[in-house]
């Protein structure tokens, strides 16, 4: 038996912007240890229409007025869902206490087969095609690319993007529909090869590698059943692999490196649909989970530390589909001279869904990406008409401390209209 003691606590502003768009504003926290709670998942119960809280546990979600008098609903694994009527959240602040969200082992396998945590995961592959949708879709959404240098967020990209989107196991075609850039702080070192290369919508969403993982190591892999847990009142199997790499590098106080990767996916105890992908590395021996040979003509080493990935999905009408995609990849640049660290890099990717068109009479919007160049280079920058439209950027809130590191010169505004011309001159150079 396992007890889970789950509180949840809710601070909504309720704002109507005009006769035709809602917003709501608030903060989820865990009452009991007072912890912000990234990643909840925020929506209207019965639509796709939904968003979900940034790294400060905070969300402002705008949706159409004819949703007034529909059920907002707010979830968190391990937590019991907060649900409220729209049109109550009218007192501009609210605050909510959750009851303690008790599991029991025993009861939940009353309701399913004694499964070991293998059969479970050959089971949800069997029912992939029972659980997720196979029809041509287009999900609305936005991608995020933010960067942080020695601890402080120096470059911020923004995306308004339509997919479409075939199935779960199909490749997806993007379509740009608006793109926004701050000033780069980014060190010369890494700017014009990170930023003018690279296109990293396509390479952290464009693919589900973890299908093709999960049937390669099936067999191979042991897998356990490590927890049960719940999310919108549904029982969950919690089931991990884990595994020791260890590398042999290049540089001699480099070698011997090992790092734990572990793999977590929340599986329903009675659909067998995969809700939740975690990918994650944790460095176990050495400084670094991988390090690669010094830049040309230099001293210096690109050492990886990790590389973290969530993916999560959400059923609608009786399927799953993809609700966020959160790549996150941390590395440092060290001088081999003096084992220094020369710059401490962070990178954080986020796709997330805000609606899904499932009439497949309604095709995607906006331009079709190329999935060989960065954003910036296929816009003609920052359209401020279209930013200030709420019906288009329905985004996820930066946190204070990036808002504060972002304009440490320039407010972001200025920064977004500046770069259009900028955006521009890129363009025409790259053509």
């Amino acid at each position: 038996m396992r007890l889970i003691h789950c509180f949840l606590g809710l601070l909504i502003v309720f704002q109507t912007l005009s006769q035709n768009t809602l917003s709501i504003s608030g903060k989820v926290v865990d009452q009991e240890t007072e912890e912000l709670l990234p990643f909840a998942t925020v929506g209207v119960k019965g639509s796709p229409y939904g968003t979900i809280t940034n790294a400060d546990g905070a969300f402002t979600f705008f949706l159409p007025a004819s949703y007034l008098n529909d059920t907002l609903s707010v979830s968190y694994v391990g937590f019991e869902t907060y649900k409220v009527v729209i049109n109550k959240v009218t007192e501009g602040h609210l605050a909510v206490a959750l009851r303690e969200q008790v599991v029991v082992l025993e009861q939940v396998e009353v309701n399913v087969e004694q499964l070991t945590g293998k059969q479970i995961i050959q089971r949800a592959l069997d029912k992939l095609k029972e659980n997720y949708s196979n029809k041509p879709c287009v999900l609305k959404g936005f991608f995020r690319d933010i960067r942080e240098q020695n601890g402080e967020t120096v470059y911020l990209e923004d995306a308004v993007v339509d997919v479409q989107d075939i199935g779960v196991s199909m490749p997806r075609k993007f379509f740009l529909k608006g793109v926004r850039a701050s000033n780069s702080r980014i060190h010369t070192l890494l700017s014009e090869y990170f930023l003018t290369t690279r296109n990293f919508l396509s390479l952290n969403v464009g693919h589900n590698y973890w299908i093709n993982y999960l049937k390669h190591n099936v067999r191979k892999k042991e897998f356990i059943i490590a927890d049960i847990i719940t999310k919108n009142d549904n029982a969950f199997y919690v089931i991990t692999t884990t595994e020791t790499i260890s590398k042999e590098v290049l540089a001699e106080e480099y070698k011997d490196l090992s790092y734990t990767l572990t793999h977590r996916y929340l599986v329903n105890c009675e659909t067998f649909a995969i809700h939740k992908i975690e990918h994650l590395e944790d460095p176990t021996k050495g400084k670094y989970t991988g390090i690669e040979p010094p830049y040309e003509g230099d001293t210096l080493f690109h050492s990886k530390k990790g590389w973290n990935l969530v993916i999560e999905f959400e059923e609608y009408q009786g399927k799953m589909y993809l609700k966020y995609h959160d790549a996150s990849y941390a590395f440092d640049i060290v001088d081999k001279k003096n084992d220094r660290i020369f710059l401490e890099m962070k990178y954080q990717f986020v796709f997330m869904v805000t609606d899904i068109e499932t009439d497949t009479s309604k095709k995607p919007s906006g331009e079709k990406m190329n999935r060989n160049r960065p954003l910036s280079l296929q816009t003609e920058g920052y359209d401020r008409g279209f930013w200030e439209d709420l019906d288009n950027a329905r985004l996820m809130p930066l946190t204070q401390k990036q808002i504060k590191d972002l304009e440490k010169y320039q407010p972001l505004k200025a920064q977004f209209q500046s770069n259009k011309t900028q955006h521009k001159k890129n363009v025409d150079q790259d053509l």
